[in-house]
């Protein structure tokens, strides 16, 4: 079961502080994982230099010759730098093809696809960059909000 209907939405600019992850199709089971242990275990750091945190975000960055680009991190608010070993990514405003997500974590990636598919459909230009709200530190499963980037898409930055 995937939720709510796709629908096109506006988010404003965000900014994460987490970290980069990258890899092969068959590496991202592992690392991206991976990954989110990382951050979750920097949580307090991450706390003491935000005025205010917020959700986890996946971030899916680039593909690039077979490599996937992806960057999980923490919402932010107030917070000008990240804490060592972590870094901050600004993604500006953009238009998304949204949809909720309310099943198992392993059907993720079929949402994302019914969202391409929809696109496809009406002919919006969907690109790689996704955005995944809804990871727990607990790991507690809650609803995924998935967001597909309308190309263009204005870059993210790193710092």
């Amino acid at each position: 079961m995937t939720g709510s209907e796709i629908e096109t939405v506006s988010l404003d600019a965000l900014t994460l502080v987490g970290l980069p992850v990258s890899g092969g199709w068959q590496d991202l089971p592992k690392i991206v994982p991976e990954g989110w242990r990382r951050l979750f275990a920097e949580a307090d750091a991450v706390a003491a230099l935000a005025r205010k945190v917020d959700a986890y975000v996946g971030v899916s960055l680039a593909m690039e010759d077979g490599t996937f680009f992806e960057f999980v991190g923490q919402r932010v608010f107030g917070c000008k730098a990240a804490p060592a070993g972590l870094k901050l990514l600004h993604i500006p405003a953009n238009n998304y093809r949204h949809r909720r997500h309310t099943g198992p974590l392993r059907a993720i990636a079929a949402t994302f696809q019914t969202i391409y598919d929809d696109a496809e459909e009406l002919g919006i230009p969907a690109g790689i960059f996704k955005l995944d709200f809804g990871y727990q530190a607990d790991g507690t499963v809650t609803p995924h909000d998935l967001y597909i980037g309308i190309d263009p898409i204005a870059a993210p930055e790193t710092h």
